[in-house]
């Protein structure tokens, strides 16, 4: 009777998970296997799977002070999208206050920058922010003039060159653009319109990119934020971190948003360390790299990388079979896997991908798409870089068009 009561609660996917979060454990076949609580007196315990679902909720889940303390947790993620991306950096309603410390978001959209280009203060000395809805006003300006003046010099007749970003239509009929580059003709017509160290954040990001110097940049990153509205006019708190980014395109997207496509080489480094310790994969690493451990093998494939992507770009096929390459198959299969998916075709052409399986390809992606209105500061780093996404997706070299390579900017 009391069985057939409770099929169907956990049954229910919503109910299933707030017993998950409250410590009861459950099944698909059996529905509840544990009661730590003590919610349904009687009910059989298994104490290991009680200890398990504890350690799950307090290391993984970030339910535990001692996961809280670390800085562990969907409470601290930067961004949702990125379950490996938690914050390092958590400024207070106090700490932003401080010019100083504001200084360093400056290049973001959340600052009032005065003409000069300096920080607006309050009569208090104070940083002066935008409020969110100002803030995506901002936005979608600054983007839908990008491809308006895109739009004008396509209609009298210029023309850009290889990679550029090309307009397109959506299938709501709203305007995007993605390519590797933006003339800089066009960033130049907006200066004096827009927060001058946005537009010089995505200039000197934009130089890198159209003369494929392949620079890695150390870019502060941080989560969208909700305005507070009570009492002074500044967001509670901004919580975000150093994001060590290989930029590889530039999207306009139908929402108004300007996005730096880029490869996260934390995540990246992470990837080459998982297979360096894995049991099915340990072996193939120490193979195809050599070293005497895991971070022997790992800091060779990582010294591989720019090779590998220099490679692409002259149009030099990686692989055993060409050996002026410098890049073995093996090679090849574990820095491609290692930077993850990117498309079905990228799958089908790399074995160690393809044996990976969905849940850890989901996993295993480095790929990161920035919002230009959440990076507060970007340094320029060691150039030798230069990711060819298009010879990434498809494991080998560039996709060959009349006039050169063609850049493929797809959406994932």
């Amino acid at each position: 009777m009391m069985g057939a009561m409770l099929d169907p609660l956990f049954g229910s996917t919503g109910l299933r998970k707030f017993f998950h979060r409250i410590g009861l454990a459950t099944s698909e076949e059996t529905g509840l296997v544990a009661d730590p609580t003590n919610l349904f007196p009687g009910l059989k315990e298994v104490p290991a799977l009680t200890r398990m679902i504890e350690k799950y909720n307090s290391d993984v889940r970030g339910y535990g002070p001692q996961a809280r303390r670390e800085g562990r947790g969907r409470g601290n993620l930067v961004d949702p999208a990125f379950k490996d991306e938690v914050a390092t950096v958590n400024l207070t309603a106090k700490d932003l206050e401080n010019p100083a410390i504001v200084n360093r978001l400056k290049a973001g959209g959340v600052v009032k920058i005065k003409d000069d280009g300096t920080i607006e203060t309050d009569v208090e000395g104070r940083p002066v922010f935008l409020p969110t809805r100002e803030v995506n006003k901002n936005n979608k300006k600054l983007s839908n003039d990008i491809l308006e003046i895109i739009r004008k010099k396509e209609d009298a007749g210029e023309t850009f060159g290889e990679g550029h970003v090309s307009l397109e239509k959506t299938v709501d009929g709203k305007d995007r653009a993605t390519g590797v580059f933006i003339d800089p003709s066009i960033i130049d017509q907006l200066q004096g319109k827009y927060n001058p160290h946005q537009l010089a954040a995505l200039k000197q990001i934009n130089q890198t990119l159209r003369n494929g110097t392949g620079d890695v940049w150390d870019l502060f990153y941080y989560s969208a934020l909700k305005y507070n509205k009570a009492g002074r006019k500044v967001y509670g708190q901004i919580k975000g971190g150093d994001r060590t980014s290989l930029p590889f395109g530039i999207e306009i997207t139908k929402d108004g948003n300007i996005n730096i496509q880029t490869i996260s080489m934390d995540a990246f480094i992470k990837n080459l360390e998982w297979f360096a310790k894995s049991k099915g994969y340990s072996q193939k690493m120490a193979q195809a790299f050599g070293g005497m451990n895991p971070f022997e093998s790992t800091q060779a494939a990582l010294k591989l990388l720019p090779k590998y992507l220099q490679n692409h770009l002259n149009k030099i096929e990686n692989g055993t079979k060409n050996p002026a390459s410098g890049i073995t198959d093996g090679q090849r299969d574990l820095i491609n896997a290692a930077i993850g998916r990117m498309n079905a075709d990228q799958v089908k052409a790399n074995p160690v991908l393809e044996g990976l399986g969905d849940r850890r390809r989901q996993r295993q992606q480095s790929y990161r798409s920035r919002r230009l209105d959440r990076i507060g500061n970007a340094v320029r780093g060691e150039p030798g870089y230069p990711a060819v996404k298009s010879a990434i997706e498809q494991n080998k070299l560039p996709m060959r068009m009349e006039g050169g390579f063609k850049y493929l900017q797809r959406l994932f």
